[in-house]
C-alpha cells in the first residue's frame, strides 16, 4: 500500500509540472507576440491600444511611440521598488477608470520646470471641471520636491525642458496620450501653463461640435498666410479624438520637415492637422482675452476684473504670469457660475410660487421644512426654507432676543440713545423694506387665494437671531385687483435664514509697517508729557515699527516741543520723530495735512490726539486693517468720564482700563483718529482746510471717505482710551459747531445716572439749607 501510494504521489507531482510547462510556454508566446506587434507597430508609426497597468512615473520619447507593454522591462529593480513605494508621493500620475464626464474634455498642460508654480496653479483652479489632466515636461525636469507633490506630471522621454511650449514636446505629449488615453475623451484641450481657461463657456461651445468628427478648434491666428490655418497656442488648442487618431502617425516625418523652416510651434501643428485629415482652425468663438502683465509687475488683474465686462463671457485668458491672477480668475469664474445658479434658483422659486397662488395649493414644500418651523414655533410661508438648529427657548431675560418696531417710515429700538431710525437715512434698510415688500406681497396672495397688490405697511416687527436668520412679523394693507381693488389687511410672518459660511477673499496688508503716528500738538504742555510718558512704554520699549510726526505752530510751538520730547530722545536712542512748524492759527485739519506731507504715498498713518492712550496690540490692528486702494481703518476710541464723577459712593477707584458703563462711553460719533495710507488720503482729497476751530472736519472727511471706493472697517478699538481732560467751546464758534462742542462736554462729563445721582444731592442740599 505504501509503495502504490508513492507511486501515485509521484505521477501527480509529474502532471503538476507538465501542466506548468504548457502554461509557461504558452503565456512567452503570448508575451512575445504582444512585444513584438508593439514593436511593429511602434516601426509603422501607427496607434498602440495599451491594456496594461499605468505607472506612477513614465518617460516618453519624442521621435518613437512610447513603449507600452515593454515598459517594466526597461526599469531597474530600485526603479520598480520605487514605483511601487512612491505612490501618491511627489510626482505621481492621477490615472485610473473614470466615466465620461460632462465634455469629457482632456486637458494636456504644456509647462517646464521653472514654470512649476504657474502649472500648480493651473492644476489647483480651472482643470477641476476636466475629465483628465496631464501636466507635461520634460526628460530632465523636476526633481521630487513639495512643489511638485501631488501633481499629475509625466516626463516626456528625449525631450528638453528648455521651454513650456515646444513642437517636439507637443508631439511626444499627444503620441503618449494617443496610446494611453485612447477612448476615455472625446476633445483634447492642449493649453500652456498661462492661460486660464473659463470651462463653463468651454461646455458650451463644444457642445455646438460633433467629437466624432474632425475638429480642429481654437483662437484663429491672424497674420501672414503661413498661419491663416492654425489656431494659436498660448490660447488653448482643442482637438477632437479622431483628428489625434489621424496626426499621431503624420506627426514625425511632418514635424521634421517643418521644425526646420523655423515655424512656431502652434503653425507646426496647424500644418500637421491640414496633412493628417485637410481642415483648417474653426474660430471656437471671438472672446479671447490676453493679458500683458510681467512676472515682475506688481499689478493686479483685479482692477481689470471689476471693470472690463469683456472677461465675463470669455472662453479663454492668456499669458497669465503671476500664480496670483490665476486664482483670482478662479474666484471670478466661480462667482459668476455661483451668480447664475442663484438667477436660475430664483427664477424657478417664482415659477413655482405663481404655480402655487394659481392652483391654491396649501403646502408647496417637504413636510420636513414644515416641521423644522414647527420646532421654532413659526408658521412658515412655503418659499421660506428655515435651518434646522436645535430648539430653544429664553429662560432669562438674558437669553430674550426682543423685536425691533417698524412703520412706514422708522425703525425703532432701545439699543441705542436714539429712539428711532429714520429709513430714508438708511440706504441698506430702505432696499431691505423694498425686497420684503415684495416677499410679503408674494405670501398674501398665497394666503388669500388671489393676486393682491402692496399699498402700504401698518407695522411690523424685526429681530435677528443667531440661531435661525432675520425674522419680520409684517402688518400691511393690500389691494384685491379682482374686486375694485377693495382692501384687504393682512399679517405675514417671513424669515430670512442664514447662510451658510464662505470664505470671503481676503485683501494682503504689510504686517510690519512701519506706522506714522500724525499728532498735532498746541497749549497741551502737561498733557503732552503724559503723552509721551505712554508712547516710550509702549512702543519704544517694545520696539514697534513706529515713527512719532508733531504738528505745532510758531516758535515759541517749536521750542516747547522740543524742550518736553528732550529726557525722553535722551533715553531712547532708537526713538524717530519729527517736528513739524504750522504758520497761522491753528486747525487741527491743516495739521493733519501738515503731517501727511512728511510721508511717501505708499506709507501708513496713524492721525492721533495727545489725549488718547494707546495699548501696544492696537498698533497690529492699525497695519492689519488698511489696505492701500482698498480699505481705512476707523477706529473707536473708548472715553473716559471725569473721574470725579465716577463712582463717587464706591470705595476705592476703578480699574484704569474698565471698559464699563460707569467709567466711558464709545465715541461713535467721532471720526477723528484713523490708519489710512496717504495715497488714499490724497484720493478723497485730504482735509477741508476752511474748517477752523474745533471739530466737523473728521465728519466731513469721513463721508467723502464712504463716497469712494474705499473698504470702511468701523468699529470699537479696546487698544484706545480717551481720557478725559476740560475743554473750551469759545463762543465765537459758528453755531453748529459750538453746539456739537458744548453736546461733547455734555457727553463726556460722565454717566446719566452719575450726573442724575449728583443733582439728586444737589436737590436734597438745596432742600435741607432751605429747612
Amino acid at each position: 500500500m505504501a509503495g502504490r501510494r508513492r507511486i501515485l504521489l509521484l505521477f501527480v507531482f509529474l502532471a503538476g509540472v507538465a501542466v506548468g510547462a504548457i502554461l509557461a510556454t504558452t503565456f512567452t508566446i503570448h508575451f512575445l507576440s504582444d512585444v513584438q506587434d508593439s514593436q511593429r507597430h511602434g516601426d509603422e508609426d501607427t496607434k498602440s491600444v495599451c491594456d496594461c497597468p499605468r505607472q506612477d512615473s513614465v518617460t516618453v520619447s519624442a521621435t518613437s511611440p512610447p513603449p507600452v507593454s515593454v515598459v517594466a522591462t526597461q526599469l531597474t529593480l530600485d526603479q520598480l521598488k520605487s514605483d511601487f513605494t512612491n505612490r501618491g508621493g511627489p510626482i505621481r500620475v492621477q490615472y485610473g477608470a473614470r466615466s465620461l464626464a460632462k465634455g469629457s474634455v482632456l486637458v494636456a498642460v504644456m509647462t517646464s520646470e521653472g514654470n512649476i508654480a504657474r502649472a500648480s496653479s493651473v492644476y489647483s483652479s480651472w482643470t477641476a471641471e476636466a475629465s483628465e489632466v496631464i501636466l507635461f515636461v520634460g526628460e530632465n525636469c523636476c526633481a521630487p520636491s513639495v512643489e511638485t507633490q501631488g501633481l499629475p506630471i509625466i516626463k516626456l522621454r528625449g525631450v528638453r525642458d528648455e521651454a513650456s511650449v515646444s513642437f517636439e514636446k507637443t508631439a511626444a505629449a499627444l503620441k503618449f496620450i494617443e496610446h494611453n488615453h485612447q477612448g476615455t475623451y472625446r476633445w483634447l484641450l492642449k493649453v500652456s501653463d498661462d492661460a486660464y481657461v473659463n470651462m463653463r463657456r468651454m461646455d458650451e461651445l463644444l457642445a455646438q461640435f460633433n467629437p466624432l468628427l474632425p475638429q480642429y478648434l481654437g483662437n484663429r491666428r491672424d497674420g501672414p498666410q503661413t498661419a491663416a490655418y492654425c489656431c494659436e497656442g498660448a490660447a488653448g488648442v482643442v482637438l477632437s479624438a479622431s483628428v489625434v487618431n489621424s496626426l499621431v502617425p503624420v506627426l514625425g516625418e511632418c514635424g521634421s520637415r517643418l521644425n526646420s523652416e523655423g515655424l512656431k510651434e502652434d503653425e507646426v501643428l496647424g500644418r500637421c492637422v491640414m496633412a493628417a485629415v485637410s481642415i483648417n482652425c474653426t474660430q471656437l468663438h471671438s472672446s479671447y482675452l490676453e493679458q500683458h502683465n510681467t512676472p515682475s509687475s506688481s499689478s493686479s488683474i483685479l482692477p481689470s476684473l471689476k471693470s472690463d465686462p469683456a472677461y465675463r463671457n470669455a472662453v479663454a485668458v492668456y499669458h497669465i504670469t503671476k500664480p496670483e491672477d490665476m486664482s483670482l480668475l478662479h474666484w471670478y469664474y466661480q462667482r459668476e457660475e455661483h451668480h447664475l445658479l442663484r438667477e436660475r434658483m430664483d427664477s424657478v422659486e417664482q415659477q413655482l410660487d405663481a404655480l402655487c397662488i394659481q392652483l391654491l395649493i396649501e403646502d408647496c414644500r417637504p413636510r420636513s421644512m414644515v416641521e423644522t418651523c414647527s420646532q421654532q414655533s413659526i408658521t412658515c410661508s412655503p418659499h421660506v426654507d428655515l435651518p434646522s438648529p436645535p430648539p430653544t427657548s429664553p429662560h432669562t431675560i438674558e437669553d430674550m432676543v426682543s423685536w425691533d418696531f417698524l412703520d412706514k417710515g422708522a425703525l425703532y429700538n432701545d439699543r441705542s440713545i436714539y429712539p428711532s431710525h429714520a429709513f430714508r437715512v438708511m440706504e441698506p434698510r430702505k432696499h431691505e423694506m423694498k425686497a420684503l415688500n415684495a416677499e410679503v406681497t408674494k405670501e398674501a396672495s398665497r394666503q388669500y387665494g388671489k393676486p393682491l397688490r402692496f399699498r402700504k405697511i401698518v407695522g411690523g416687527y424685526t429681530r435677528y437671531s443667531p440661531l435661525v436668520g432675520v425674522e419680520y412679523i409684517m402688518d400691511a394693507v393690500f389691494l384685491d385687483r379682482s374686486a375694485l381693488n377693495s382692501a384687504v389687511n393682512l399679517r405675514v410672518r417671513l424669515v430670512r435664514p442664514l447662510a451658510p459660511n464662505y470664505i470671503a477673499q481676503q485683501e494682503s496688508s504689510d504686517s510690519s509697517a512701519i506706522v506714522n503716528v500724525i499728532m498735532p500738538v498746541s497749549n497741551v504742555e502737561s498733557r503732552f508729557a503724559g503723552f509721551l510718558e505712554m508712547y516710550e512704554n509702549v512702543a519704544l520699549k517694545n520696539h514697534e515699527p513706529v515713527r512719532l510726526i508733531l504738528v505745532t505752530y510758531g516758535e515759541e510751538g517749536v521750542a516747547f516741543v522740543n524742550r518736553v520730547m528732550q529726557p525722553f530722545v535722551a533715553r531712547n536712542a532708537d526713538f524717530r520723530f519729527t517736528v513739524v512748524k504750522g504758520e497761522g492759527a491753528f486747525t487741527r485739519a491743516q495739521s493733519v495735512h501738515l503731517g501727511m506731507s512728511q510721508l511717501g504715498d505708499a506709507d501708513l498713518a496713524f492721525v492721533c490726539d495727545v489725549d488718547m492712550e494707546i495699548k501696544n496690540h492696537f498698533f497690529n490692528r492699525c497695519r492689519r486693517n488698511p489696505v492701500r486702494g482698498k480699505r481705512v481703518f476707523f477706529p473707536e476710541f473708548f472715553k473716559t468720564y471725569n473721574l470725579d464723577f465716577v463712582n463717587r459712593h464706591k470705595e476705592g477707584t476703578p480699574p484704569k482700563d474698565s471698559i464699563i458703563r460707569s467709567y466711558g462711553h464709545w465715541a461713535s460719533y467721532s471720526y477723528g483718529m484713523m490708519c489710512i495710507f496717504k495715497s488714499d488720503y490724497l484720493a478723497v482729497g485730504g482735509m477741508k482746510m476752511d474748517i477752523v476751530g474745533w471739530g466737523d472736519e473728521d465728519v466731513e472727511f469721513y463721508e467723502r471717505v464712504l463716497g469712494k471706493s474705499l473698504e470702511v472697517i468701523r468699529a470699537p478699538d479696546t487698544g484706545l482710551f480717551h481720557r478725559w481732560h476740560e475743554k473750551e467751546c469759545p463762543a465765537s464758534l459758528p453755531a453748529t459747531q459750538y453746539q456739537h462742542c458744548l453736546s461733547s462736554k455734555a457727553e463726556n462729563l460722565a454717566d446719566r445716572m452719575e450726573l442724575a445721582n449728583y443733582i439728586f444731592e444737589l436737590q436734597q442740599n438745596r432742600t435741607t439749607m432751605c429747612t
